[in-house]
């Protein structure tokens, strides 16, 4: 499944089975994952995401910084 290079706007993924999907290079707007498996998922310099890894698998996606850094979002902390 590739979304590459792709611009993902007002979409909403819940449920689905993302696993092993390209996202590399995408921009996300007011796009929602929820109960997502998204295992082995590249987001290598996509920007725009937000996505709560206690609610969607994650295990083995990978993230570029420093957009990386929006899955601590749900926790509400402070990264300076």
């Amino acid at each position: 499944c590739g979304f590459r290079g792709c611009e993902i706007s007002e979409c909403y993924f819940q449920q689905t089975n993302l696993e092993k999907a390209s996202f590399r290079d995408s921009l996300f707007r007011n796009t929602l994952f929820d109960k997502t498996n998204l295992r082995g998922a590249s987001f290598e310099n996509a920007v725009g995401y937000q996505i709560d890894p206690t609610v969607n698998d994650v295990k083995n996606a990978a993230f570029s910084p420093p957009e990386v850094l929006n899955l601590l979002s749900g926790f509400g902390i402070k990264v300076l």
